[in-house]
Order: structure tokens, then sequence, then C-alpha cells
């Protein structure tokens, strides 16, 4: 579900940036899904975090990544904590 969700809005911001365009997003995220149960284990005892860990939504970046760069960015990730990531991509300028 919340995979359609993000492969409809890169497209929609694909769509709306000139060539060379850029867009960042900076949101909870896995690095991938080893990462997520670790990070569930971790938390296991502070329900506020392992509650949100299992309910909402966490960007999972092994899904994320491929979807941008399908649809032509070049991507690039930055961890800012350990349940925080950042991600900017850019469409190439178009020019030969």
């Amino acid at each position: 579900q919340h995979g359609a969700y993000a492969g409809r809005l890169f497209e929609r911001i694909r769509g709306s940036l000139a060539p060379g365009g850029r867009a960042a997003f900076g949101d909870l995220m896995f690095e991938n899904a080893t990462e997520r149960e670790r990070l569930l284990a971790k938390y296991a005892a502070d329900d506020s975090v392992a509650g949100s860990i299992r309910e909402e939504f966490f960007w999972d970046l092994p899904t994320a990544v491929p979807r941008l760069e399908r649809l032509e960015f070049a991507v690039q990730t930055r961890r800012f904590s350990e349940l925080s990531w950042g991600v900017a991509a850019q469409l190439p300028d178009g020019r030969v």
C-alpha cells in the first residue's frame, strides 16, 4: 500500500521537475529489513518507539532508491540518526 503511494508520489515529482531538477526527502527510514528488525528488537522495551516501528510507515531504502532510479533520478542517501535518513534525487540536466 505505502509502496504504491510512494511510486505515484515519485512519478508526480518527476513530472513536475525541469531537467536537472532536484527533490529532497527527510523522514524515518530503514536501511534494509535487517536493520528494521534490529531496531525493533533494540526498542522492544520502549513501546512508544517499538509500536511506531510496527504500526507507522517508515521508508524502506531498498525499495525507494530503485524506484527513484527507474525514473532517471541520480540518488544519494545520508543517515542523520538511527531512524532518520535524507534522500536527495536529481534528474539529468538534459544537456548533451
